[in-house]
């Protein structure tokens, strides 16, 4: 799992989409359009679910994190929820051929990996509803 999201036509080629695909004039809406639901489903896990695209729930804090942030003033805000622009800033590109979503601060790589010193809480990647809500675009935009 990367700290950035990309989807290219070449991932989505299957037997009879070949031909659709190739046929399309512009697919940079439907890009767009997965672009912003995952963007939604990534600020949904930073603000509200506090799990991993996986369905699985995020570590908790360790002490001497509770005791910073309690300290800070921000504890209730959340695991990943430090200031506004972990959830605000992220970098969205899509073209006729991809769909990129990067998270715009450097210190993501850290949060979706972790380090030596803190548990990963991956925070991007494709869910279920992710991969379903991309068949669902596509299929209403080759009708």
């Amino acid at each position: 799992m990367a700290s950035d999201l990309k989807v290219k036509i070449r991932d989505l080629i299957s037997p009879g989409i070949d031909k659709r695909i190739r046929e399309q004039k512009n697919l940079s809406p439907v890009f767009k359009k997965i672009g912003r639901f995952e963007m939604r489903q990534t600020r949904r896990r930073i603000r509200i679910t506090k799990e991993s695209p996986d369905g699985n729930a995020w570590s908790k804090w360790k002490p001497s994190t509770v005791k910073h942030r309690i300290k800070k003033g921000n504890a209730s805000q959340g695991l990943l929820y430090d200031t506004k622009e972990m959830h605000d800033f992220f970098l969205l590109s899509h073209s006729n051929t991809e769909m990129r979503l990067k998270a715009g601060t450097d210190y993501a790589k850290f949060l979706q990996f972790g380090t030596t010193k803190m548990v990963a809480r991956p925070f991007m990647g494709w869910s279920d509803a992710s991969i379903e809500f991309i068949k669902r675009s596509f299929k209403r935009h080759f009708k």
